[in-house]
């Protein structure tokens, strides 16, 4: 039975570094382009689209500013960069948190208590701090 728990470990273990590296990557993109000199080679696509602004226009300069600790400025370019930020921030800890604890989690409480547990708390970390991109997201279906 332990050995059965065990094998599971490894599959969890690779996907949350796995999600660890990618969010490694984003702070990686938002440190190395600057805000001030708009050096970004991916654009926003739904402005490409639709020639206006969104919710998530400048979100990768409110990075850059996030990353080099200019709150303000974070802000002027988007209302929400602080906000998702932070959500990145709280979810590479709790990968990190889950990478270094995963054995004796499942161990102590079972491996499905312990994907719950992790589940739940990332799509209620995800709804609360993604919501104006769902009000959004809504607002336009009702306008098609």
């Amino acid at each position: 039975m332990l050995a059965r728990r065990m094998a599971r470990v490894i599959p969890y273990r690779f996907i949350n570094s796995v999600l660890a590296a990618f969010i490694l990557l984003i702070f990686l993109y938002s440190a190395i382009f600057s805000a001030a000199k708009s050096d970004y080679p991916v654009r926003s696509a739904q402005t490409l689209l639709n020639g206006a602004p969104s919710e998530s226009t400048g979100l990768s300069r409110g990075f850059s500013s996030m990353i080099r600790l200019q709150f303000d400025e974070a802000r002027e370019y988007n209302r929400y960069s602080a906000r998702l930020f932070f959500f990145f921030v709280i979810q590479l800890f709790l990968r990190c948190f889950f990478i270094f604890t995963y054995s004796s989690l499942v161990l102590k409480t079972g491996i499905r208590e312990t994907v719950l547990v992790d589940s739940i708390i990332s799509g209620v970390l995800l709804f609360v701090f993604f919501e104006p991109f769902w009000r959004e997201m809504i607002s336009m279906l009702h306008q098609a």
